[in-house]
C-alpha cells in the first residue's frame, strides 16, 4: 500500500512538470491531489486496524468465555465428587460400625443421587483429566449400591471380608478423586466447615480390600 501511495505521488508530480505548469495555481493542485490520496491511504490504514483490533477483542472474549464454562463445569464436576465421595465413606463408616443382631437400615438415597449426578457429568463433554476418574467414581458408587442391597433390609452385617472391601473401594475411591483438578482443595475446605467431616474408618480386618 505504502509503495502504490508513493507511485501516485510521484506520477503527480511527473505530470505536473510535463505540463510546464510552474504557477502556484497547479502546485497547489498537485499538493492537494497528493494529500488526497495520502489521506485515503490513511483512512484505509486506520480501518483496517479498527478490523484487526476488533477481531482480536472478539478472539479475547470467546476465549474468556470458554475459560469461564470450563470453570463453572469444573466446579460441578469436583462439588459432585465431594458429595459422592462423602456418600462412600458415610456408607464404609455405617458397615464398619454396624453391630450384629441389628438391622442394617442405612438408606442408600444419597448414593442414588452421587450415581444420577455423576451419570448427568458424563453424558457432557468431558473437560481434560476428569473423564476417567469420574467413570471409576461412577464404579465405586455403582458397586457400593450392590453391597448395599445385599444387606439393606435383613437381619445381617457384612462380614469381615465384606467390610474390607467397601473400606477398600472407598479408599480407591479417595485417589480416584484427588487426579480431578482441584478436588482436595475442594474437600479439605468442606470437611473444614462440615459439623460431622467425613473420615474413612481404619479397619480392624485383613488387606487392603481394593478389589
Amino acid at each position: 500500500m505504502l509503495l502504490v501511495l508513493c507511485g501516485l505521488i510521484l506520477a503527480v508530480i511527473l505530470a505536473v512538470k510535463k505540463a510546464g505548469l510552474s504557477d502556484w495555481a497547479a502546485w497547489v493542485q498537485a499538493l492537494g491531489s497528493i494529500g488526497a490520496i495520502w489521506w485515503a491511504y490513511h483512512s484505509a490504514e486506520k480501518q483496517f486496524e479498527r478490523e484487526l483490533d476488533r477481531r482480536r477483542e472478539d478472539q479475547d472474549n470467546q476465549k474468556e468465555a470458554a475459560r469461564q464454562e470450563q470453570s463453572a463445569q469444573l466446579e460441578v464436576i469436583v462439588a459432585i465428587a465431594v458429595d459422592c465421595m462423602e456418600a462412600l465413606i458415610e456408607f464404609q463408616n455405617y458397615a464398619h460400625s454396624h453391630i450384629d443382631g441389628k438391622r442394617f437400615q442405612l438408606r442408600t438415597a444419597r448414593l442414588e443421587d452421587a450415581q444420577y449426578a455423576l451419570r448427568g457429568v458424563m453424558v457432557r463433554p468431558m473437560l481434560s483429566g476428569t473423564a476417567t476418574p469420574i467413570l471409576d467414581l461412577q464404579r465405586s458408587v455403582s458397586r457400593t449400591l450392590r453391597d448395599a442391597d445385599r444387606y439393606y433390609g435383613k437381619s445381617k452385617r457384612p462380614d469381615d471380608d465384606m467390610q474390607d472391601v467397601i473400606y477398600g473401594r472407598a479408599l480407591r475411591a479417595m485417589r480416584d478423586a484427588e487426579k480431578i483438578s482441584g478436588f482436595e482443595d475442594a474437600w479439605r475446605t468442606r470437611q473444614q466447615e462440615s459439623i460431622w467431616p467425613a473420615k474413612l474408618l481404619s479397619p480392624p480386618y485383613r488387606g487392603d480390600g481394593i478389589k
